[in-house]
């Protein structure tokens, strides 16, 4: 079996657990943003999750009051996305796929850390994504100081297939633990 239909099984493997892991996601999101309390980045790029994604609003609320700038993607063009400020999740409306995104003007000054979602991590910090490509794509060189991908344990392998195009995360963490 060639990278790409392996990939596309595997996305559908883990969306079958993501469904079977709802009831648990609140409580595994407040574990994991006691966790990301350790994370001193003062411009943190973010993202709105998707129901059985880590929520990252909790330290987000607490990033905000302590000042810090906190980036939401938006997409931009096809395939491509950009970071926006925003002082307030209110400052959020659904777009396409459902997602909330910010609308003003895309972030261009320096980012110290992107958060990233994914379907699925491995030890060597490669993600499964979607198959869209917005993270690929958008932290090509030049990347922000630190990468650090966002899950849930049950969402951690051993070893993802990959490809020339897929990103390595600087670190992955996770409800239990970082890694990397």
């Amino acid at each position: 079996m060639n990278i790409s239909a392996h990939k596309v099984r595997l996305r559908a493997q883990f969306k079958r657990k993501r469904e079977r892991h709802l009831d648990k996601a609140a409580q595994l999101s407040a574990s994991l943003c006691h966790i990301l309390e350790s994370l001193e980045h003062h411009v943190v790029a973010v993202y709105a999750a998707l129901p059985g994604e880590a929520d990252l609003s909790s330290i987000v609320d607490t990033w905000l009051a302590e000042g810090r700038i906190v980036l939401y993607p938006r997409v931009i063009g096809k395939g491509t996305m950009g970071f926006v400020r925003v002082r307030s999740r209110s400052e959020l409306s659904p777009a396409a796929f459902g997602i909330l995104e910010p609308t003003g003007e895309v972030w261009t000054g320096s980012v110290d850390a992107v958060l990233v979602p994914g379907l699925a991590f491995d030890l060597y910090g490669y993600r499964l994504g979607f198959g869209g490509g917005y993270y690929d794509r958008f932290l090509q060189p030049p990347r922000p100081s630190r990468v650090i991908g966002v899950g849930f344990d049950w969402q951690m392998v051993r070893k993802l297939p990959t490809e020339p195009h897929d990103v390595v995360m600087d670190a992955v963490v996770t409800d239990r633990r970082w890694y990397g």
